[in-house]
């Protein structure tokens, strides 16, 4: 490769690895793994009670593998 074209390769390179970082810190993961908990955990509108769900699923699944 001429090194232009290694210049070229290596802004690419950074380039992409720049962008997956933002995603990465751009993605609520929390959100993501917890969104089950947190809608079945909302206070019910009106009174600002919450409510037990019933629902839920446990925390491992029926097959023995982990939710």
């Amino acid at each position: 490769m001429t090194e232009q074209q290694e210049a070229e390769f290596l802004h690419t390179l950074w380039s992409i690895m720049g962008h997956f970082a933002r995603l990465g810190y751009s993605v609520d993961l929390c959100g993501l793994i917890f969104a089950e908990f947190n809608e079945a955990s909302a206070p019910v509108p009106g009174n600002g009670t919450l409510l037990p769900s019933t629902n839920m699923e446990s925390a491992s699944k029926p097959d023995g593998g982990s939710a």
